[in-house]
Parts: C-alpha cells; sequence; structure tokens
C-alpha cells in the first residue's frame, strides 16, 4: 500500500492513543510512506507538549526517517487557498490534504491515513482514496 500519512496518524505510533493499533497496522502495510514537510513541525510540537521521554524521541526519529518527505515546488500557497475554501479545514489540515490529492497526480493509488474526522469528510468529498478501519 501507498500511504500518506498525516500527524493524526502518526501521533499515535509514538504514543499510545485509541488508534494506535489501527495506525500501527496502516504503516506496517505500507510500502511507500508520504507525508508533509510540516508533520515534522506538528509531530516535534506534540512530542514537546507532552515531554516526551527519551524513548519518545528516538522513536519519532526513526519514524521520520523512513517517511519520504513531500514539499510542493514553488509558490503553491496561492493554491492551498483557494483549494480549502472548499474544503474548510484548519490551516495545517488543509495543507496536509492539498499536498496528498497534489501526490495523487503521481500515485493514484495513494491512500490518505488519517483519523482526523473533518479531514476523513473532506477528502471523501474530493473522491481521495482512505485507510478505512
Amino acid at each position: 500500500m501507498n500511504s500518506f500519512f498525516d500527524t493524526s496518524a502518526v501521533v499515535p505510533l509514538v504514543f499510545l492513543e485509541p488508534h494506535s493499533g489501527l495506525a500501527r497496522k496502516a504503516w506496517d502495510a505500507s510500502t511507500l510512506r508520504l507525508g508533509w514537510k510540516w508533520l515534522r513541525v506538528e509531530a516535534d510540537a506534540a512530542l514537546v507538549r507532552r515531554k516526551a521521554s527519551t524513548e519518545a524521541w528516538n522513536l519519532w526519529r526513526s519514524i521520520e526517517g523512513t517517511i519520504h518527505w513531500v514539499e510542493p515546488e514553488g509558490d503553491w500557497y496561492e493554491h492551498l487557498r483557494t483549494f480549502n475554501r472548499g474544503a474548510g479545514l484548519r490551516a495545517a489540515d488543509a495543507g496536509h490534504l492539498h499536498v496528498m490529492e497534489r501526490c495523487t497526480r503521481a500515485i493514484p493509488d495513494l491512500v490518505l491515513v488519517t483519523f482526523d474526522q473533518e479531514m476523513t469528510e473532506a477528502a471523501n468529498r474530493r473522491g481521495l482514496n482512505l485507510l478505512h478501519p
């Protein structure tokens, strides 16, 4: 499976959360793991805010090292703004979904792994592939 992970699907790999089991299954089933570079900022913030242990930081670094990081080229922010007028997501979530949708141009079978309900609904409206538990 080719997967695009957002922050809500990566943080449960580091901390025990309700979706940790499903996140791990998706992670293990993925041959290609993509993520928008901003996920690194969000994951670091989650670890800092939770006062993560050295073990948690080491686990995050290991996870981080296996993700293929994506950042659109050029000035894509105006496209993102337009995109989000239809999606209606929080700013970073809009970025994740926009980048994922752009990645599907090169990888049509790409699956979004998210546990964020609003992002799931927006992805469904846009006809994107989603991980279904």
